[in-house]
């Protein structure tokens, strides 16, 4: 499927693989398809040709892919936050290398480090947005260190359990070192839209799905940070890229010409009109000018100038930065 799908069925074409599992993220162009490969008894010697049916958006075809059980694959879980450090008011983070369908909290124990006799009440559920990710609530206090045990087999991908049992020692942070940002938008999105800080590898490191004119960052770390709005003109909850076949423009993105700086105990504050012209990469807003000469076969030169981009009142088809999605 080489275009993003709304309604994705796929059903096994292979008589050992009946049992199995589809995850299919609205809008993109992809699945992924679980089994239990040793109870199936799927590719365990050899490479096994698998082949699976599909329907996308009442397109349907058949595909095929050659299959090897490793034995080294195994259900993981690691911290996700960054680091032993979490910032003040923020949850407790694991994630998996597959996607979790169940977990039994009520057998994990969380106590403050070095008090062996009282466990700390909490509440962890599966993240509604990221289906490999465990969040966990709790009364975290400054300044102190915890440990969260989570045993074996308490935590459930849809043909996989965590095989052993692991310790996370974190602390809370100080909200000493961390600063905030506050954005004041002038021409802002009538629609709702995303507001994304991304680190130097474009990475979306903070984001809020938000409406208005200002949007406030607290807690944040200490950095330099890009910052794009995505705009959900169509209201559907997704930023929508360009559709060259049906010749559709992407939805409104926007980045700030300037890279925002956060330091600690710092509020930093900045007014962007999304109708400035500026950009990261021309932050005076000059405009092209020419780009050279040719010369010809008699020695003489000719200015060439270069051709001047059209404009598109900011809406992007493609470029270096405006191809990341929402964080889903």
């Amino acid at each position: 499927m080489k275009e993003p799908r709304k309604n994705v069925k796929v059903l096994s074409l292979n008589d050992k693989l009946q049992d199995i599992k589809v995850t299919h993220r609205p809008k993109s162009d992809s699945v992924r398809i679980w089994f239990d490969a040793a109870k199936s008894n799927v590719g365990q010697t050899a490479n096994e040709n698998l082949k699976f049916s599909y329907n996308a958006d009442n397109k349907q075809d058949t595909v095929s892919v050659f299959y090897r059980y490793n034995t080294k694959n195994v259900m993981t879980l690691d911290s996700d936050n960054g680091g032993a450090l979490i910032p003040p008011k923020a949850d407790f983070k694991m994630v998996s290398n597959y996607i979790i369908d169940r977990i039994e909290p009520e057998k994990w124990m969380l106590r403050v480090a070095g008090d062996t006799l009282s466990k700390q009440q909490f509440s962890a559920v599966i993240s509604p947005t990221n289906p490999y990710q465990v969040i966990v609530k709790s009364d975290f206090v400054i300044g102190k260190k915890y440990q969260l045990t989570v045993p074996k087999e308490t935590v459930y991908s849809f043909y996989a359990k965590n095989p052993q049992s692991k310790r996370f020692d974190f602390e809370i942070d100080k909200a000493d070192n961390y600063g905030s940002l506050t954005l004041t938008l002038q021409n802002a999105p009538a629609s709702n839209y995303w507001i994304q800080l991304l680190d130097a590898s474009d990475k979306v490191v903070y984001q809020k799905y938000t409406k208005g004119s200002q949007v406030r960052f607290d807690i944040l770390k200490p950095s330099e940070y890009i910052v794009r709005i995505l705009a959900d003109n169509n209201g559907n909850g997704y930023w929508d890229e360009a559709d060259f076949q049906n010749q559709v423009f992407a939805e409104d993105a926007y980045t700030y010409y300037k890279v925002v700086v956060i330091r600690p105990l710092w509020d930093t504050n900045e007014t962007w009109d999304l109708s400035d012209t500026r950009s990261l990469e021309n932050p005076k807003g000059t405009s092209a000018t020419a780009a050279g000469t040719d010369t010809n076969a008699a020695g003489t030169t000719n200015p060439v100038t270069a051709p001047s981009a059209p404009v598109q009142n900011n809406k992007v088809i493609e470029t270096s930065r405006e191809v990341l999605k929402p964080v889903r």
